[in-house]
């Protein structure tokens, strides 16, 4: 899924500014959100967000892909999906519980 979440653009880069100081952290997609050696890719953009005072979505010692997916914080633009492999426009995102 390609995910925008619904703030502005000068928010967005600091954000970015707020990863960018993350490159070279260690990967492990099981450490908890408050273990600050380790991350993964959607804890990574959840902490980026909340340092920045943007909550995407309520975590609960893990914070995953769907779980932003489904937040009324972000939009989807455009998803990956069968039976043509490609981005196609966004219909209704179910989460996963």
């Amino acid at each position: 899924m390609l995910l925008r979440p619904k703030v502005p653009v000068k928010l967005r880069q600091a954000v970015a500014q707020v990863a960018f100081y993350e490159v070279g952290m260690p990967y492990d997609p099981l450490s908890s959100l408050w273990d600050i050696h380790s991350a993964y890719c959607s804890k990574l953009v959840w902490q980026a967000y909340a340092k920045v005072g943007v909550q995407l979505c309520t975590a609960r010692g893990w914070v995953l892909p769907d779980h932003i997916a489904a937040s009324p914080q972000v939009v989807c633009i455009a998803h990956w999906g069968a039976p043509r492999r490609g981005l196609k426009p966004c219909g209704s995102y179910t989460s996963v519980p």
